[in-house]
């Protein structure tokens, strides 16, 4: 670049305020918070999946003892007081038991000396099994809960009982804690899941002697292998249900928390807000650190004497951002009057008022580069979800309407439109974007060397359209570059002249456009409107000349040709400080700057320092409290503070925001949220440009 050009282009101000970081920290709940969030809860949801597996399978017995009791135990009501009230327990046998002594001396010998006992081989709880012996019913072997039954011989167990008849079993593993090895005769006895010695505590022939025939039965049921039913659940299967329940929960609740702080960010926090919102600052709470005056993109919040203050409200368009990064609440953003220029909108950005017809980007009211691409983003996530909803999706990259109808048609290409066409061609939706211009075209409007500010986006956030700060010309680059690599159908010098509702089989949008080749049109079952505001600027209320409208300018994209110059501009925000910055910076230009308003109210705190500092220096002259009262042959006639002056200018630059396009979007049927408002939350997509 020559070095006169690259002198005449304006220099960011030396201020602390300039240098400070433009990307604020996020006031965000870190791990050391949240991961015991929902600890309590599992924990009390597999407390109670234990406690309902115990009683569901044993009874409220078995959350009282190490599990049911034995089949005769039970089948003769046992509580748990009828052996554990004695001390120790195991001498409760001999009360119903009386007169069972070991007919083995070396038996007895063990159990004199207290190294054996009833329940050494008799265990009272789960583990204990027995045979079953009911009239006219096959035999069964009970263990627990469970019980199976034994297929009956041919020749029958030569055992015809007269009433229920419980045989304990001992299992031939207790045996074999003593009876072990070669040696030992009684261990190779021991060849079946249970032992077959029946003689233990009465010979055969005492009474009762029907219990003989028993014996011969369940010795012939032994010998023939017969094995016992598991005896259900231990305590480590319980545990391990109420872990595996406390787990799902403790998961499904940190998911939920996560799916909750979603919502906001990617779908309520999308929509414009329908009410005047303002930040409110706790003064006695407020830190002074500067979170929020760095997270606002407007500049409307300062620190004076070291707390935070609302310095320019009138700039305030109702974003978030400060009150998320406040690290300790101080300060919320409240609700006012509701904002009468704002679409109505539900939370997929869709108008409740034409089913098929979105909004994205500036059209929605929403400000700030970021909030624009992720609407765009948003809105086709909606599309993807509910294509998924149909039982009869078709193919990817196929039309679901009729030949020649698009699933979604795109009406522009700035940052809404651009990033809701790179998602739709990721998606296979079948879809296209008409734009007036070229790609990006709002981007290209923008000053030269104009620089974009991104505070840092969710990074919960779907949209992938590329976005740092940087100036605009290299933004424009970079979009051109992902439009052209990705082969985007993006249809340039193509201006939507109108759009019409129809119903034609699944297309229920008609829209005419001006293409080079002519007029041509296009069906779509959804549209998304994403036009901007920089095609619709506000206009001077007053006649303009025939010799003075080649030289009344609505935007300014370069300054150089203005160089030796006089010029007015008419406005005090943003766009209007930017330009006559710019316009100041050429050589032998003259600037004048002026607006309604008597003071600053809004704009960035740089550019307003820029403008005063220019103001200072004589390079620039600023006039509060001024409006243009007329046009002569030689310039411009002002009224300032109620006199008129006339202020001698070649060229006139209005640069007092833009408008809404509420005459084509109430044709449409779109209708202003002042008139329905939504209950979702009102507040903006926290990150920008």
């Amino acid at each position: 670049m020559p070095d006169h050009e690259r002198s005449a282009e304006p220099q960011p101000p030396a201020s602390e305020h300039a240098e400070r970081a433009r990307r604020a920290p996020v006031a965000r709940e870190t791990s050391d918070v949240t991961r015991f969030r929902g600890v309590w809860l599992a924990s009390a949801a597999g407390a109670l999946a234990v406690l309902a597996g115990l009683v569901g399978w044993g009874g409220w017995g078995a959350v009282a003892s190490p599990g049911p009791l034995s089949p005769g135990h039970a089948e003769a009501g046992l509580a748990c007081a009828s052996c554990h009230a004695a001390t120790p327990a195991a001498t409760a046998c001999q009360s119903c038991h009386a007169g069972h002594a070991s007919r083995r001396s070396g038996h007895r010998r063990l159990q004199s000396s207290g190294e054996l006992g009833c329940a050494t081989c008799h265990t009272p709880h789960a583990a204990s099994a027995s045979l079953v012996f009911t009239p006219a019913e096959p035999a069964r072997v009970a263990r627990g809960h469970g019980v199976s039954e034994l297929p009956r011989p041919a020749a029958g167990y030569g055992y015809q009982p007269t009433s229920r008849v419980f045989v304990p079993l001992v299992a031939s593993e207790t045996c074999r804690e003593c009876h072990r090895g070669s040696s030992d005769r009684a261990a190779l006895c021991l060849t079946g899941e249970y032992q077959s010695c029946f003689d233990e505590h009465r010979a055969p022939g005492e009474p009762p002697a029907d219990r003989d025939a028993a014996w011969g039965a369940a010795q012939r049921l032994v010998q023939a292998s017969v094995s016992a039913p598991a005896p259900g659940p231990g305590p480590e299967a319980f545990l391990g249900f109420g872990f595996v329940v406390a787990l799902v929960v403790f998961a499904g609740v940190r998911r939920a928390g996560r799916r909750r702080a979603e919502v906001p960010a990617l779908a309520a926090q999308l929509l414009p807000p329908t009410r005047r919102r303002l930040p409110q600052i706790d003064t006695t709470t407020c830190l002074g650190c500067y979170a929020c005056v760095d997270a606002c993109p407007f500049d409307v919040l300062e620190v004076q004497r070291f707390v935070a203050v609302l310095a320019r409200p009138d700039a305030c368009c109702g974003l978030s951002l400060c009150e998320q990064r406040c690290p300790n609440g101080s300060l919320v953003i409240r609700e006012g009057e509701p904002l009468a220029d704002t679409p109505h909108l539900d939370a997929s950005l869709e108008s409740p008022d034409v089913p098929g017809l979105f909004l994205a980007g500036d059209v929605t009211g929403l400000s700030l580069i970021r909030n624009a691409i992720e609407q765009g983003a948003r809105v086709v996530s909606v599309l993807e979800a509910r294509r998924r909803g149909r039982a009869s999706a078709p193919a990817r990259g196929t039309s679901r309407s009729e030949a020649g109808a698009y699933d979604l048609i795109v009406v522009g290409s700035g940052p809404a439109g651009l990033s809701a066409i790179l998602e739709a061609h990721k998606a296979g939706l079948n879809a296209v974007a008409l734009e007036q211009g070229s790609v990006a075209e709002s981007i290209r409007s923008f000053p030269r060397h104009k620089l974009v500010l991104d505070h840092g986006g969710n990074p919960e956030a779907r949209a992938s359209l590329w976005l740092e700060q940087c100036q605009k010309e290299d933004l424009v680059a970079k979009w051109t570059q992902t439009a052209r690599r990705e082969r985007l159908p993006i249809l340039e010098q193509h201006r939507v002249l109108g759009v019409e509702r129809i119903e034609r089989g699944r297309a229920r949008f008609a829209l005419k456009a001006h293409t080079p080749e002519g007029e041509r049109e296009f069906y779509a079952e959804h549209v998304l409107l994403a036009l901007g505001k920089r095609g619709s600027p506000r206009k001077l209320e007053l006649p303009i000349p025939e010799a003075w409208r080649s030289h009344v300018h609505y935007s300014l994209v370069d300054a150089r040709p203005f160089a030796g110059r006089r010029v007015l501009v008419l406005g005090l925000g943003d766009s209007a400080m930017e330009a006559a910055v710019a316009l100041a910076a050429q050589p032998g230009a003259e600037v004048t700057l002026a607006a309604r308003a008597p003071e600053f109210r809004r704009g960035k705190a740089r550019n307003i320092e820029t403008v005063q500092r220019l103001a200072a220096q004589g390079r620039l002259t600023l006039l509060f409290d001024a409006s243009v009262a007329g046009f002569g042959a030689d310039g411009v006639r002002l009224s300032v503070a109620g006199q008129t002056r006339e202020l001698a200018v070649s060229s006139l630059f209005v640069l007092i925001g833009a408008r809404m396009p509420w005459e084509f979007l109430e044709a449409l049927g779109v209708r202003k949220g002042s008139a329905a408002e939504t209950s979702a939350p009102k507040h903006a997509r926290s990150e920008g440009a």
